[in-house]
This record gives C-alpha cells, structure tokens and sequence, in this order.
C-alpha cells in the first residue's frame, strides 16, 4: 500500500503547523515590600528562557511607581513544550528573588530587606 504524494504533502504540512507552533512569553505583575505592603518602584526585572544557553536575558523592565512591571521575550517555538522561563527580581537593600513563571500570567511578589 503506497501514499499518494498529496497524502505525504498534507502529512508533511501537518506536521510542520504542529510541531512549528511559536509563542510569545509574557509576564506582568506587582513587586511589594514584604515588610509594609507598599509597591517597590525601579526593581529590576529580568526574563531567562531555560533550555537556551545564553547569558543575556531575554527581556528586561523595571517596575514602576506602583511595583507593576511587564516583560516579554521573543517568539519560541513550543511545539515540542515551551522552553522553562524564570524571571529574576533584584532591587538594592532586598532580597532577590527567582521565579520560575508561565507564559501569560500575573505574579504578585513579595520582596524582603536584607
């Protein structure tokens, strides 16, 4: 039993729209000061994509007067799994603080002082 060529084409272009499928990380949130509650502004927050050997990261934003703060990396593909993203939160006088985060959520981080 053979198949036919528009069968293997359309197996092919099926296989490349599953396996092909990208993604845009994108992950938002508030950073406060565990102590009083209040929003942390100017934190440094940086985005690494596991699975990918770099020492950039991928995205990179500070938070502002009310602790938000937004990054977002560039396209992956994900059609074997997305690859792992951490964010890492660092501000002078604090504690940083790794999170391994998922791709269109919302964290609320609490930050402590040294």
């Amino acid at each position: 039993m053979s198949i036919s060529v528009k069968a293997y084409r359309v197996v092919v272009l099926l296989a490349v729209l599953v396996l092909g499928c990208e993604t845009i990380i994108q992950v938002t949130g508030t950073i406060r000061d565990v102590s009083n509650g209040m929003p942390l502004d100017s934190v440094n927050v940086s985005m690494f994509i596991l699975g990918r050997v770099e020492e950039i990261p991928r995205s990179h934003a500070l938070s502002d007067s009310l602790g938000e703060f937004e990054v977002t990396s560039g396209l992956y593909g994900c059609g074997c799994g997305c690859p792992d993203a951490y964010i890492i939160v660092e501000k002078n006088g604090f504690v940083a603080e790794t999170l391994k985060v998922s791709a269109n959520s919302h964290y609320s981080i609490s930050m402590k002082r040294q």
